[in-house]
């Protein structure tokens, strides 16, 4: 087996130069926090946050938002879309998550009800929330209590939800633990750390159970995720987290490795379904930076422990 060092001279290889030449800013900090560890509020990742909003799809979803955080929703562009909608895709594409127009929308969201909508619903919200510093926000903390102590269980630990689509053989709802362990992270409180473990617990039964789950799009990357998930985001949500390798996820990192393309990335396959390639920002069938940047974060974490027969980011000509 190569040693991380030389995973690391590896990942220095395509496709990472296709992650950083020529790439808009909303992708590029996301790629220097993500991928390459730099702190949040460093220069350069400052430098790129602070231009993310005038790209594509970030600019189109929040053109009709209003300073007071109010919409003007009388345009065709990206119909379908509701504000909801807008704010979840723009922090999942990569907004600034300082805009005061998109924190004004935020204020406003967090003012609705909550209570009766399906948990992977709730979830999404409180990820987005939490991207958007709201943590410390009372209706944060309402949503963030709902789903610990009153959201449904499953019968595996994780969180039931409405859409059967949603749970795999091992039960529990992907989407609300991937949501919730990409909120999580690292850190936190005692509560956090109990949504990290739980999330964690409930992915890696999904995982392991993939192969049955085939039938539910599990397998079909996406960007950006609303009430869906897939199994790269689900990796890279646990990388994110810094959860350690677990030998179930052994199989979903082999496939996960299996589908990058011969120049080294991976494709977008799926989206929300209320939208059209334009408001992902990039086109289904073709290389994606989004889910490259995600399946990279994963590999860097996992490959080494998972002794994965070779160590990239190029696929081998010969295999």
């Amino acid at each position: 087996m190569a040693c991380a060092e030389s995973w690391w001279e590896a990942l220095r290889a395509d496709p990472v130069p296709w992650l950083l030449n020529e790439t808009p800013r909303n992708i590029m900090w996301r790629v220097l926090v993500e991928l390459f560890e730099r702190p949040a509020d460093s220069l350069a990742v400052r430098r790129a946050r602070s231009g993310a909003n005038i790209h594509e799809p970030v600019a189109s979803l929040l053109k009709p938002l209003l300073p007071d955080g109010s919409w003007v929703m009388n345009t065709d562009e990206n119909a379908g879309l509701t504000p909801r909608d807008r704010v979840l895709m723009a922090v999942q594409a990569g907004a600034d998550p300082g805009d005061p127009r998109l924190q004004a929308a935020a204020h406003r969201l967090l003012d609705l009800e909550f209570r009766g909508c399906n948990v992977c619903a709730v979830a999404r919200d409180v990820q987005a929330f939490h991207a958007l510093g709201w943590e410390r926000d009372l209706r944060f903390e309402e949503r963030v209590a709902w789903l610990a102590e009153d959201a449904p269980r499953a019968a595996g630990g994780g969180w039931a939800c409405h859409d059967p689509a949603h749970a795999g053989p091992a039960g529990g709802c992907a989407v609300t633990a991937v949501s919730l362990l990409a909120a999580a992270g690292e850190g936190g409180g005692p509560r956090w750390k109990a949504f990290r473990s739980r999330s964690a617990g409930s992915l890696v039964r999904y995982l392991e159970a993939s192969e049955a789950a085939r039938t539910n799009g599990w397998h079909r990357p996406g960007h950006p995720n609303l009430e869906r998930t897939d199994f790269v985001e689900a990796l890279w949500s646990l990388a994110r987290a810094g959860v350690p390798y677990d030998p179930r996820m052994k199989a979903a990192l082999a496939r996960l490795q299996d589908d990058q393309d011969g120049g080294g990335r991976w494709t977008l396959e799926a989206g929300p379904a209320a939208e059209g390639d334009g408001v992902c920002g990039e086109t289904r069938g073709a290389p994606s930076r989004w889910i490259t940047l995600r399946a990279l974060v994963a590999l860097k974490a996992y490959a080494l422990p998972a002794e994965l027969p070779r160590l990239f980011p190029e696929k081998s000509p010969v295999d």
